[in-house]
């Protein structure tokens, strides 16, 4: 449940209590001043009786008959009120809903306060290692998506699960709603799934070579005598995936967890002479490698938007997203975001 809700709910409840304490006050303040009226109209007739009584009257005086009956019609009335008024007093006190609304209260706002986070959903995140985009789980840079959506969700009371597995069973457990969300994804890699309208980084195809090697990337038609390192269920530019497809013999495909680290080690045995990969990633992890001189960049595909994608089977996708688009203007606009992207030695990708 969502915190203004909760909020909300909490609010009317304190007002209804506050309502009921009110008429609670105002039926004993009415039956104070019925029974304060009723001794005075008592003390009154009494008054009456005992100047109608006064043997010092003369008998030519009569004694007051109509205010005597006024009088005593009046208390009769106020005695009326004072019951119903009882009455009235007695269901405010003795009535079980409201009882259970006043001694309930305190425990209904401890709730509606305490569950903030209890409620909120825990939204699992999941991808291949990544880095810069999505690092490490249990590392302080866990990667800066992954550092900007626990921001964002986590205002919103939900918890972040964030999960690395192989890039075609991250895609696997999302679709099948195993897993809330797919980590920096393009559209190419899961265009069933549902999209936030604002992007979370960009993703182009660079060849990497080993230093010293002369050859350049143009177009597609380079790649004839070239030994190609890939990654599995990666979805690169349409060229480049036709050619893939239809050069099985001149591919390498690593898969699992960490591909990069595999091609690498292909690229530095020489087992392959071209890696395929995104610039910073590729540039993330050899600086952290400090192995960046071993290797030449020798060009680059088109570039394409990346994006945390929500699971076409969860109803609350859609929610997810929005929550997204809002929060990355809201990151942005308050300087929280370049924070985060700093960290990464990354500027703003917009």
């Amino acid at each position: 449940m969502n915190i203004d809700i909760k909020h909300n709910l909490l609010k009317n409840f304190l007002s209804d209590q506050r309502t009921d304490q009110r008429n609670v006050q105002t039926s004993i303040d009415q039956s104070m001043m019925v029974k304060t009226e009723q001794k005075s109209l008592e003390m009154d007739l009494r008054h009456e009786g005992h100047k109608n009584n006064d043997p010092r009257k003369t008998h030519k005086q009569k004694p007051n008959k109509i205010n005597i009956e006024a009088k005593a019609l009046l208390l009769k009335d106020i005695v009326l009120q004072d019951e119903k008024l009882k009455q009235q007093l007695s269901q405010v006190k003795r009535n079980p809903l409201k009882l259970l609304k006043v001694f309930s209260i305190t425990y209904i706002a401890v709730f509606l306060l305490s569950s903030n986070i209890a409620s909120g959903e825990t939204i699992i995140l999941t991808g291949d290692k990544w880095c810069p985009f999505n690092c490490d789980p249990h590392s302080a840079r866990m990667g800066y998506m992954i550092e900007v959506a626990k921001i964002i969700f986590e205002r919103k009371g939900h918890n972040i699960d964030y999960q690395v597995n192989s890039w075609i069973k991250s895609i696997e457990n999302v679709r099948n709603s195993k897993a809330t969300g797919l980590v920096a994804t393009t559209k190419l890699d899961a265009p069933d799934f549902i999209f936030p309208q604002k992007s979370m980084g960009t993703n182009k195809d660079c060849f990497y070579v080993r230093a010293k090697d002369l050859w350049e990337f143009n177009e597609i038609s380079d790649l004839k005598n070239r030994q190609l390192a890939t990654s599995e269920g990666y979805a690169y530019s349409a060229t480049l995936t036709a050619y893939i497809n239809e050069n099985p013999k001149k591919v390498q495909i690593a898969s699992g967890k960490n591909t990069l680290i595999v091609n690498l080690k292909k690229l530095d045995e020489g087992r392959v002479d071209t890696i395929v990969e995104n610039p910073f990633v590729f540039n993330y992890m050899v600086k952290e490698g400090k192995s960046r001189d071993k290797y030449e960049e020798a060009g680059c595909t088109e570039e394409n938007d990346l994006y945390i994608a929500f699971s076409p089977k969860n109803p609350r996708s859609k929610e997810f997203a929005k929550i997204l688009t809002e929060g990355i203007e809201e990151l942005r606009k308050d300087g929280t975001l370049d924070k985060i992207i700093s960290k990464y030695s990354l500027k703003d990708w917009r």
